[in-house]
């Protein structure tokens, strides 16, 4: 069972990465902008990683290496941004996972 300092981490991690979902789709604003603003989501939930399940922060560490390489690269295709794009969705979705499972979880144990 997760502990409490978890389960806040994974709902501000949720909401870390719902914001960087809005960044990634959005037509509002630049592909590229979007990643900037999503880079900057994911280094913040790199702040509470201890209190997070540790698959979870590994998946937000190598997130992090994969917009920072293509920050430093100056890459600007359209095919790695795409799967930048779907790689940060897949973790969104696992932190969502997780979430339905703790909670499962404590609905029935109360």
């Amino acid at each position: 069972m997760l502990s409490w300092d978890s389960r806040v981490a994974l709902a501000y991690a949720a909401e870390e990465l719902c914001l960087t979902a809005q960044a990634l789709t959005t037509d509002l604003i630049s592909r590229e902008r979007g990643l900037f603003e999503a880079h900057v989501h994911v280094r913040a939930l790199l702040q509470h990683e201890t209190q997070l399940p540790r698959d979870i922060g590994n998946r937000l560490h190598n997130l992090d290496d994969s917009y920072t390489r293509r920050e430093e690269s100056g890459a600007q295709d359209v095919a790695g941004a795409a799967i930048l794009t779907a790689t940060t969705l897949s973790v969104l979705n696992d932190v969502r996972d997780v979430l339905i499972e703790a909670d499962t979880v404590l609905r029935k144990a109360a």
